[in-house]
């Protein structure tokens, strides 16, 4: 019976990160575009998941954002992908996005 749980909770946990990631890749694609680096809702959506899911789940729904941009999923604002993407001129955001998480504390859900 403590395989079944386990088996629900590792379920449950890949779905939370899946819907995490949905999140911020749709509050990505929402921006002004204001010269070179637009506005986005991704800031709002990273601290969100973060404050919601914790520090673990939020970093992994961040992480495999990362990841699915840099294998050229269209996730990042104004509908970019790739390593391109990560390289220009708002990619030193994009690849700090997981860093607040160490500030939030381990007791977190």
């Amino acid at each position: 019976m403590r395989a079944a749980g386990k088996a629900r909770s590792a379920a449950k946990d890949l779905a939370v990160v899946g819907l995490g990631t949905a999140i911020v890749t749709v509050c990505a694609w929402i921006s002004i575009p204001i010269g070179t680096v637009p506005f986005t809702l991704q800031t709002f959506a990273v601290a969100a998941v973060g404050g919601l899911l914790g520090w673990k789940r939020g970093s992994l729904s961040v992480l495999a954002y990362l990841l699915l941009g840099l294998v050229g999923v269209p996730v990042f604002a104004g509908f970019k992908a790739g390593l391109a993407a990560l390289m220009g001129p708002t990619g030193g955001y994009i690849l700090g996005c997981p860093s607040p998480f160490r500030a939030l504390p381990s007791s977190s859900p």
